[in-house]
């Protein structure tokens, strides 16, 4: 190892730089940032930069971690790239996981090598954005051996990748794939106007001819030309004892990459568009849309500008009028939602932080999406919003209620863990942005302390900008195509000299339930039927509702701090006519929509927003109703009163559910979800007889077209009536309370709110739905599933594998299924990484499907439709080989890791988990099983015993087959 020149390496362990730094004038702060590269303000960061400029950082940690976060980055992304190189950066990003100097094979389905280190597939990844590409490994604490191998994978991207012929080939199909399955097609038109208005962004509507056609040698050239030490940083998240050690071992492994002595041209894009003239650009949307219930709308995007922001990013006062802006925004964006806060609005209009939120350079992004003829109307009110800001300020409350939000979110994560390192050694690396000691206490004084006059006086520049660049996208053959440039800005002009008065905030309910209401609700009394073997208290009110009260401290993890709720009812739409099918799975959300009791939707959101209150929600399945809910501890009682009203006061109007059904329309043109997937999985259950609703995050819901579809069938009258019908008879509820909480004060509201739920006795519905036969032929069948109403450039293949069962299955069996999944789930990964099919969105799943007592196991892969037939023979073909028992070793040794993972004793105690096992215990009857046992049992499982399950799974007579978008 050769002797580190300290001067030459540059390393820097600040202590004392934050005091002199404070007191900088702005002239040496500007001095300061020219070489804050070299810089950290912060005692506990060791920060270094090799002789060949590969930069490093290492933070400790002090409590307790259970990965050691290895991330490398490299200061090439999408921005890097010209016309020509369209998405290379994610290219070599994907290239880095197929084979390398001393991973020939690849690293991401080196199971054996996995299984040496103790970790998974899920401790890699990478990601590519604008301006960086960033490598993960997250190795097991205390393991040198893993932190070494990452550190040479690290080594390998730099300089040592394969690029052979065969994996660019291969990565062509799966980059198309990841591009559909990511929604990439819906996104054409905002990726076009965004490329016309910033610099260095590209049009995507080109992305399926440049993939095809690209030259292997210019992938190649780019990863020559971006890949070099100067532009690369390795950083280490951890508990580390002897972090120097660490130092040292980073010099070693890295040092020995050559110097590049050739210049690189860096752009600035964000330079070069804040220098710029305005940008105004229109174009004609190449979407296919639903025009026969969404006539043509106009979306305008605009964007002002904020280079101070990004000028100012090197000082903490930059600092401060950075989170000032984005509290900013967050006001802005508020006023819209009021201002859009009604039925039915012609307007839709929401403000964003263009750099935090799209990776664009510093300023807001306003977007409005306006109906035909009213464009004119809707911008001048939208801008007048702005107006009112600037004349005004913001007010108190509004300023109040911002702080606690940030302040909310910024004591849950204190002390900070490794994310908020990660990401702020990344912001620095990649931005220069100041990293400071305790910037989270920093900024807490400073939210705490600021007023509103000083707040006003510092947001006051912002909002003293007009939008100077504008982008228009107008559905063919819309009069808004021919729209000019001045009549645009003209529009926007005329809003800010338009008199305005003070913003006043709206209306908010004290309580959805008046005193009175309140106060006439006696505590009912209730049957203690004793305590369960796990600590749960079951009880019965006067009115025959059950009630399970779960108090215990959930591990560390989502809803530690909150009350979860969730209400089982075992009559869903099945109990009723089948023509009503859909207003009864759609009553919930309807209703949800419309509000309860005085109050419509829009002032229910009003009172929640004060609370920590969330995700409440009834909702009628095909065998089961309920309703969940999510509060702090606090506000229990709160969300106690709107669980009252939705089972008493129901709202329903013809307004509000023309807005439900706009708003489904909507989402169905915009998922949140994979449409494509979802419309094939809602196939596959329904060939196979399984009506039940998909089970989501604790409520039954269906997506997808056959959701969209299930519209003109949807009457809100006749789901009312089945609404009421299920909910009016509290005595089939049971509630299923979990959280740290204390039993004695929960009891009373228990007895308050769920003791006087209603029994309305009314006369079960006449002509109910017919009994569905729910067992299948035998296999083995073939489906081919009709092409969707859209259009899709891929296809969907499952192989599935169907084997009912007891009701009282063995739960040992159910975990032999899980590990027979997992197992078939690695091998199907071999498919892409080391055979080269073109897969992205695949995997193998299985489960016990509880509603239709039945085992299920699905190989699901969404691929190029040349290469299906190929696909389909070796999914079979690992099939037989599972069966036959001629698999490694280390594929078990991995799927059972992963098996006790998930079982393992401070998983099961996440909240979350917990709800889902009372969840399973009081609606299945399923085995309440210690920890401890699963483990133990998991622990004696061999590979023998899950080939024998393969076997009694992996049946002719329970395969069935299905595919989308191409034929057998």
């Amino acid at each position: 190892m050769p002797d580190i020149n300290m001067d030459v390496l540059k390393k820097i362990i600040l202590i004392t730089f934050i005091g002199v730094f404070s007191f900088c004038s702005t002239s040496a702060q500007s001095e300061i940032r020219d070489t804050l590269h070299s810089k950290i303000q912060d005692g506990e960061i060791i920060f270094g930069k090799l002789p060949n400029g590969l930069s490093y950082y290492i933070k400790p940690l002090s409590t307790p971690q259970d990965k050691m976060h290895l991330l490398f980055y490299v200061k090439a992304g999408f921005n890097h790239e010209e016309t020509h190189q369209m998405d290379f950066s994610h290219a070599i990003e994907h290239l880095a996981f197929d084979g390398s100097l001393h991973f020939p094979k690849g690293i991401s389905n080196n199971v054996e090598l996995m299984n040496m280190l103790k970790m998974n597939d899920r401790d890699l990844g990478g990601t590519t954005g604008f301006d960086m590409t960033r490598f993960i490994f997250n190795a097991p604490p205390d393991n040198p051996e893993a932190v070494r191998v990452g550190l040479q994978w690290f080594k390998d991207i730099a300089n040592n990748l394969k690029l052979s012929d065969k994996d660019i080939a291969k990565e062509r199909g799966i980059l198309r794939q990841e591009f559909i399955y990511s929604k990439g097609e819906s996104l054409i038109d905002k990726y076009k106007m965004i490329s016309s208005l910033f610099p260095c962004k590209k049009d995507y509507s080109y992305f399926f001819d440049h993939n095809k056609n690209f030259s292997q040698d210019s992938l190649r050239s780019f990863y020559n030309q971006w890949y070099r030490p100067d532009l690369m940083a390795v950083v280490i998240v951890g508990n580390l004892e002897e972090p120097e050690a660490m130092e040292r071992q980073i010099e070693q492994v890295f040092a020995s990459l050559p110097l590049n002595p050739k210049k690189i041209n860096v752009r600035n894009c964000d330079s070069i568009f804040f220098n710029r003239p305005p940008q105004f650009v229109i174009e004609s949307s190449q979407r296919r849309s639903l025009k026969a219930e969404t006539p043509g709308k106009v979306t305008f995007d605009f964007f002002i500008r904020q280079p101070s922001l990004q000028e100012e990013i090197y000082s903490k006062e930059g600092m401060t009028n950075l989170l000032a802006f984005q509290l900013l925004v967050q006001i802005i964006d508020g006023r819209f939602k009021e201002l859009t806060r009604k039925y039915n609005p012609s307007i839709e209009a929401n403000a964003i932080d263009a750099n935090k939120n799209l990776s664009l350079p510093q300023g807001i992004k306003i977007s409005i999406t306006t109906e035909k003829n009213k464009e004119m109307r809707d911008l001048k009110e939208t801008f007048e919003v702005l107006h009112q800001l600037e004349k005004f300020g913001v007010s108190q409350q509004e300023l109040n209620n911002v702080k606690r939000e940030w302040l909310e979110i910024a004591q849950s994560g204190n002390p900070p863990g490794p994310k908020y390192w990660m990401d702020e050694i990344g912001k620095h690396f990649i931005k220069n942005e100041i990293l400071i000691p305790d910037k989270q206490s920093f900024l807490t004084k400073w939210v705490e302390g600021i007023s509103l006059e000083d707040y006003n006086s510092i947001i006051l520049p912002f909002l003293a900008k007009r939008p100077e660049d504008i982008g228009v996208i107008v559905p063919q053959g819309h009069t808004a195509l021919q729209y000019k440039e001045s009549k645009v800005r003209g529009w926007i002009q005329k809003a800010f000299e338009q008199r305005v008065i003070p913003y006043y905030m709206p209306q908010v309910p004290v309580a959805l339930m008046d005193s009175l209401q309140r106060n006439n609700l006696p505590k009912k009394a209730y049957l203690d039927k004793g305590k369960t073997k796990f600590g749960a208290s079951e009880l019965v009110l006067e009115n025959g509702v059950k009630v399970i009260l779960m108090p215990f401290e959930p591990a560390a993890g989502i809803y530690k701090d909150k009350v979860l709720i969730n209400a089982i009812n075992l009559k869903g739409a099945s109990a009723y006519p089948a023509k009503d099918f859909f207003s009864a799975i759609n009553a919930g959300s309807i209703i949800q929509n419309a509000g309860v009791g005085q109050y419509d939707k829009f002032m229910v959101e009003r009172f929640l927003a004060a609370t920590e209150i969330n995700n409440v929600r009834p909702f009628i399945g095909y065998k089961e109703s309920g309703i969940n809910g999510i509060s702090g501890v606090e506000d229990l009682e709160k969300m106690m009163g709107l669980i009252y009203l939705y089972f008493t006061e129901p709202r329903i109007n013809r307004k509000a559910f023309k807005d439900w059904k706009t708003n489904q329309i909507k989402q169905y043109e915009n998922p949140s979800y994979n449409l494509i997937t979802t419309d094939f999985r809602n196939a596959i259950k329904d060939l196979t007889k399984d009506n039940y609703l998909p089970l989501v995050l604790g409520d039954r819901q269906l997506n997808g077209t056959k959701a969209y579809k299930g519209l003109r069938h949807t009457d809100a009258k006749n789901g009312l009536s089945i609404y009421k019908h299920i909910f009016g008879n509290a005595r089939d509820f049971t509630f299923i309370i979990s959280g740290d909480f204390n039993l004695k004060s929960v009891l009373p509201i228990v007895q308050k709110y769920l003791g006087n739920l209603p029994n309305t006795q009314l006369a079960t519905v006449a002509n109910r739905a017919k009994p569905v036969e729910t067992v299948l032929p035998p296999g083995p069948a073939t489906h081919q599933i009709a092409k969707p109403i859209y259009d899709m450039k891929g296809s969907n293949y499952a192989l599935t594998y169907i084997k009912p069962t007891a009701r009282n299955e063995d739960w040992k069996n159910h975990l032999k299924v899980e590990i027979l999944a997992t197992l078939s789930n690695l091998l199907v990964q071999s498919l892409r990484y080391e055979k080269g099919y073109s897969l992205y969105n695949f995997g193998v799943y299985g489960k016990f499907n509880k509603d239709m007592q039945r085992v299920e196991i699905i190989f699901e892969l969404q691929g190029e439709p040349h290469e299906l037939e190929q696909i389909r023979e070796e999914c079979k073909k690992i099939v037989e080989n599972i069966k036959n028992g001629e698999i490694r070793q280390e594929f078990f040794d991995q799927a059972l890791k992963k098996a006790l993972h998930s079982n393992s004793t401070k998983l099961l105690r996440n909240h979350r988990n917990m709800k889902k096992r009372l969840y399973e215990f009081y609606r299945y009857n399923e085995s309440w099983l210690d920890p401890v046992e699963i483990e133990n049992y998991l622990k004696s499982l061999r590979m023998a015993d899950i080939i024998k399950s393969s076997r009694e799974i992996y049946k002719e007579d329970y395969q069935y087959e299905f595919v989308m978008g191409s034929n057998f």
